[in-house]
């Protein structure tokens, strides 16, 4: 919860509350609340590195104790540390800070630190001093992103030096909160402070449901230390909040719990809250003062009487920021609906590509198919001049591959103007018909019924050590009788007239 300066003169006496102990009247002490550095901060110091301040970095300095103890000195002439090795003088020492918290988005702070000179309390309470601490640390690699070295580690805050202006943007001093010297019970602050305060929230409509205005009460009094009550009418209703100062644990906490038990009702504040800008202050004057008597719940000073508020002093200006929120949220859902839209498109996109890529396989097995015949008759071609067997090479290789093949052995080169297809056409012209099994002597090419009657005529007149040697060059017997004797079976129409045309061509 942020508290500005004028809420803190409101809070406590004369600004600085003076702490006497009861034991030596002489021994007076000034509260302080310190941030020494801030969440985030950048800094250079005395080593001239620039050095980046992590939240992770100071909440673990918190949780060692780093900050713990450390003693305020008043600054030197000149560049305002004491060096780091050295003893501090004891004239400089005007006080010490103890019991740090991390604080989220802000860093650690103290609501415990003492001052023993007057003067000083003075500088601090009228803002004209900063606080610049004396730290050990470690340091990590140089982040070219942040432009710094990070820290890695807070080894020990010894010192807090106070400084016309400190190197850290977010460093403070500046006089303790009144409802942090009611907690420690030090101040005769802390004894305006243990009485009732009244609140007072409305909300603006037409006819809202009991329940949900039976839900805000509920939800408040389940808070401990607060009571609450609603007007009877369910337009334009109101709802009233006693806080017991002196039943409620942490004053900090209780914004939080107020703002969290008002969510979803009629009386929702805004997340920027602060109840202590919308209690009734009129009994915390200053010490001796004609403040309202303890026992009785302080009168709001903006309720009924007056001009109401909700969500602080000034009605107008935080329904403007409720209904900003609301616009917002709404804008939220309308780009969530809209982003939902576009993901729906692009989930139709990709089923259209998947359907599309199913296709092109499709595509792809079909020509496939039709590419096999124009492969086989190449590797026909291929395998006049080769050891392999046309099947070997239909499957070793690709229609490119064998068309290349093919139009380099005819004498083919890459500085032709004629293509490797225009030669191999050009073959092909010569030698129509697949496998070299041949056509008939009117060139048309033998049917599926011709070639199974030529296989059988063709294994009739082999021999047992022909049958071998066509197991051995794995190719038909129609193939090896036109490759050993110059014979096309398909010509032939029985066994005798194709052994007499094997012998006498043997």
């Amino acid at each position: 919860m942020t508290h500005d300066p004028e809420q803190h003169e409101r809070l406590a006496e004369g600004g600085f509350a003076r702490l006497e102990d009861e034991d030596d009247e002489d021994t007076d002490t000034y509260s302080a609340r310190v941030i020494p550095i801030g969440e985030g901060d950048i800094t250079t110091g005395a080593s001239g590195k620039k050095t980046y301040w992590s939240p992770e970095a100071l909440r673990q300095g918190v949780e060692d104790g780093a900050f713990d103890g450390a003693k305020i000195l008043k600054g030197r002439p000149g560049d305002g540390h004491k060096g780091m090795l050295d003893q501090a003088d004891p004239d400089n020492i005007v006080g010490s800070v103890d019991n740090f918290a991390y604080e989220d988005g802000v860093g650690p702070v103290s609501e415990d630190a003492d001052l023993l000179d007057e003067h000083i309390a003075q500088l601090v309470d009228h803002g004209l001093i900063d606080v610049s601490p004396d730290m050990f640390r470690k340091l990590g690699e140089y982040d070219e992103e942040l432009g710094a070295y990070p820290v890695e580690k807070i080894i020990d805050v010894p010192y807090l030096t106070l400084l016309d202006n400190g190197a850290s943007p977010s460093a403070t001093i500046e006089p303790a909160m009144a409802e942090a010297l009611g907690f420690n019970g030090r101040a005769e602050a802390a004894e305006q402070l243990a009485k009732l305060f009244t609140l007072t929230f409305n909300a603006y409509g037409e006819m809202f449901g009991d329940e949900f205005l039976d839900e805000a009460v509920e939800n408040l009094e389940a808070i401990e230390g607060v009571s609450a009550t609603r007007s009877s009418t369910n337009t334009d209703p109101e709802l009233q909040a006693t806080i017991d100062r002196e039943a409620v644990a942490s004053l900090d906490t209780l914004n939080d719990q107020i703002i969290d038990a008002l969510e979803d009702t009629p009386f929702e504040v805004h997340e920027s809250y602060d109840w202590i800008d919308d209690v009734a202050w009129e009994g915390l004057g200053e010490a001796g003062g004609s403040g309202q008597a303890s026992d009785e719940p302080a009168e709001s000073g903006t309720g009924t009487g007056g001009s109401s508020t909700h969500m602080g002093n000034n009605n107008d200006d935080l329904q403007e920021q409720l209904a900003e929120v609301r616009t917002e949220r709404n804008q939220l859902e309308d780009e969530t609906e809209d982003l939902q839209e576009q993901l729906a498109e692009k989930e139709e996109e990709i089923d259209d590509y998947e359907e599309t890529v199913e296709q092109l396989k499709e595509e792809r097995d079909e020509l496939e198919e039709e590419v096999e015949p124009l492969v086989e008759m190449l590797a026909d071609l291929a395998a006049e001049d080769s050891k392999l067997s046309a099947d070997k090479i239909a499957d070793r290789f690709q229609a490119g591959e064998l068309v290349e093949m093919l139009a380099e052995d005819a004498g083919w080169s890459d500085e032709d103007d004629e293509s490797p297809v225009e030669v191999v056409r050009e073959q092909l012209a010569g030698t129509p018909n697949p496998r070299g099994e041949g056509g008939d002597s009117n060139g048309q090419t033998p049917s599926d019924e011709d070639l199974e009657r030529a296989e059988q005529l063709a294994g009739g007149v082999l021999t047992a050590s022909e049958r071998l040697e066509v197991n051995s060059a794995d190719v038909s017997e129609v193939e090896y009788l036109r490759q050993e004797y110059d014979v096309d079976a398909t010509e032939f129409d029985t066994e005798s007239e194709l052994r007499d045309a094997i012998r006498g061509g043997a």
